[in-house]
């Protein structure tokens, strides 16, 4: 004979009343200590009578645990109010299934709501598994994100009471890696009624306070490694203030599209010069000899010539002032002109060869 398959779980639209866990002191069921002998014994002599709604929600939990496992081969992730307030400890190997996903556990004592890094999703077929744990990071051209997963572009997420743009139970994991990884100033933290508020004294503590967490904005982004990853900075992208970025900081965002040079960025070079002209009109000397001038005699001299005038030998107006010995011939011009200046001083692109996509973050 075939095992029964449950089509509906027993009692589904039948009166159901929920049955507590630990022993009642009235003596009423209990799942702890069932139907106590008060139930055995009769109505006359102080029994109880079997109570059918009680009796409906037994068999509707039985019936229903047993058609989770029948379709999707895993019993359900038992959360903390199912489990009388306190987080169940799954062993390493232990199998459930969580919001349509079948996940092993990595660790012993795993209290973690799946997914996180303790939860090993599992798939099956001819295609390897890929594992994902929370916070992991993913590109891709697909514009809608899986269950699980969130779009970039600096949302907030929290609890159903944050108002945050994801405030969904399933966004604690994420919340919980973002908050002990990453600093205020990187991923600001903004109470329920939106205000700036500086995070509490653990991920737990603003969770429960309904406090909203931001999460990395991927737009417009290129993504760099840490500099220090946990070890010595490998000084690759060290702190800048001026272009706001410290990349030892993780979740840090900076860096520019375009930028200006300042003269310290310049290269070192040299200027040609342009059209040069001497100023007729300024004081100087030059080394002549005395026979350039007619005179009688050899030996180096120095002219020293005032005035206007374009010869040196004492035509075109100019004065002859005096003779003077100069045998280094060193003398000095005003010019005008230009140094063979270019250039704008205007910004330059920044932005490396690109191609765009989607990032998404693992909650």
């Amino acid at each position: 004979m075939a095992e029964k398959y449950f089509v509906y779980p027993f009692g589904q639209a039948g009166t159901l009343t929920a049955i507590p866990d630990p022993t009642q002191v009235s003596g009423s069921v209990s799942y702890q200590s069932g139907f106590p002998i008060l139930y055995q014994t009769a109505l006359g002599s102080g029994g109880y009578p079997i109570p059918r709604d009680q009796f409906n929600q037994l068999m509707n939990d039985i019936t229903g645990a047993l058609q989770q496992i029948q379709q999707t081969g895993f019993p359900s992730w038992i959360s903390s109010s199912a489990n009388d307030g306190s987080p169940y400890a799954y062993s390493i190997g232990n199998q459930v299934w969580s919001a349509g996903v079948s996940y092993v556990s990595l660790a012993n004592a795993n209290i973690d709501m799946p997914p996180s890094s303790k939860w090993l999703a599992i798939s099956y077929g001819s295609t390897p598994a890929v594992s994902f744990s929370t916070g992991d990071v993913v590109a891709t051209f697909n514009n809608v994100a899986p269950t699980g997963w969130l779009m970039m572009y600096g949302q907030t997420i929290g609890n159903a009471s944050s108002n945050a743009t994801f405030a969904d139970p399933t966004a604690q994991p994420l919340f919980n890696v973002l908050w002990a990884s990453t600093t205020n100033a990187a991923l600001p933290m903004y109470t329920s009624g939106g205000s700036p508020i500086a995070r509490g004294v653990s991920a737990a503590a603003d969770w429960a306070a309904n406090n909203q967490l931001t999460i990395p904005d991927g737009r417009g982004n290129v993504l760099a490694g840490q500099d220090n990853m946990g070890g010595v900075a490998a000084g690759r992208l060290s702190a800048n203030t001026a272009q706001g970025i410290d990349g030892t900081i993780l979740a840090n965002m900076g860096g520019e599209q375009s930028h200006t040079l300042s003269t310290s960025e310049l290269a070192s070079h040299t200027h040609t010069s342009g059209s040069l002209a001497t100023n007729t009109a300024g004081a100087h000397s030059h080394n002549e000899s005395a026979g350039d001038l007619g005179q009688s005699g050899a030996g180096a001299s120095t002219l020293i010539y005032s005035g206007p005038g374009s010869s040196h030998g004492g035509t075109g107006g100019g004065t002859i002032l005096q003779f003077a010995t100069d045998t280094q011939g060193l003398h000095s011009h005003s010019v005008t002109g230009s140094l063979g200046n270019a250039g704008s001083g205007s910004t330059h692109n920044n932005v490396q060869p690109t191609l765009i996509c989607l990032y998404r973050i693992k909650l």
